[in-house]
């Protein structure tokens, strides 16, 4: 078959590619790709054989090539062509790992949006916290340290990721601060790293802990620490270690009063009473 000899229309080299015809048109005056023949009637027709170059251009340009690029591309040997569709292969690869990547931490946003709408607020509970790794700031001196924000900055930046979505992170306080009343001398933030494979990560150890929910802003905090303390006097208990304050949705909210800080603190029983 002389594919040359069978002409066809713009409209019908658009329906057989499933573009529009505008899209050739612009390609005509652009110079990328032109109707190969000219009727006795005057009218222009492509080729068969133009078809294989289309399809080439459309793929070139699915795959975010600029014009420029594709103009290059399809005067190129066939192992520059190659070479081409390996950087793409590669370019892919890396989106979609990229996009993998932020579906997983939006799951894992979406998972504690729903757990602060599930957990009680004000209620203390026990529950068992399998052992877990973090990435520590560098040490403040409470909210007052003029390196408290700077402190969060340089640890959020170690794993830039997402800016919206972007980690999951907290503050934590040591049992003595609190048992002692401090409740706004916090030690260090912490941040879970998007891989355990890691040096120097901090251990946070498998255990018995209690939890509290607090809704509102930060001045709700203190409140939550001081119910705490009586429930650790009342059932012979002693903390031990540090507590792990998070907000469970405030990257989903700007309404502070909305916000829900889950509270967690190791403890054991009070061998001395």
């Amino acid at each position: 078959m002389e594919l040359q000899k069978h002409r066809l229309t713009v409209g019908q080299m658009a329906r057989l590619h499933d573009i529009n015809k505008r899209t050739l048109h612009y390609y005509d005056e652009i110079g990328l790709f032109s109707p190969k023949l000219k009727g006795e009637n005057g009218y222009r027709y492509y080729t068969m054989d133009q078809m294989a170059d289309l399809e080439l251009i459309l793929a070139f340009r699915e795959l975010g090539m600029s014009i420029e690029e594709t103009q290059a591309a399809i005067h190129c040997s066939a192992g520059t062509v190659n070479d081409i569709l390996k950087d793409k292969i590669k370019d892919i690869d890396g989106k979609i790992q990229h996009l993998r990547s932020m579906k997983k931490l939006l799951e894992a946003r979406q998972k504690l949006s729903a757990l602060s709408k599930d957990l009680p607020l004000g209620k203390i509970e026990t529950i068992f916290c399998e052992e877990e790794y973090f990435l520590l700031s560098n040490k403040i001196v409470g909210t007052e340290d003029e390196n408290y924000f700077l402190a969060m900055g340089e640890l959020l930046n170690r794993e830039r990721r997402y800016r919206l979505f972007n980690h999951d992170y907290g503050i934590m306080i040591s049992a003595e601060k609190i048992m002692d009343g401090r409740f706004n001398d916090y030690d260090r933030f912490y941040m879970k790293p998007s891989s355990a494979v890691q040096k120097n990560l901090f251990k946070r150890p498998a255990g018995n802990y209690l939890r509290i929910a607090v809704k509102g802003d930060w001045t709700q905090l203190p409140g939550a620490y001081r119910h705490l303390l009586e429930y650790a006097q009342e059932h012979h208990i002693r903390f031990e270690g540090y507590s792990y304050e998070r907000g469970l949705n405030e990257t989903l909210s700007s309404n502070m009063d909305e916000y829900i800080t889950e509270i967690l603190i190791k403890w054991t029983e009070d061998i001395d009473l």
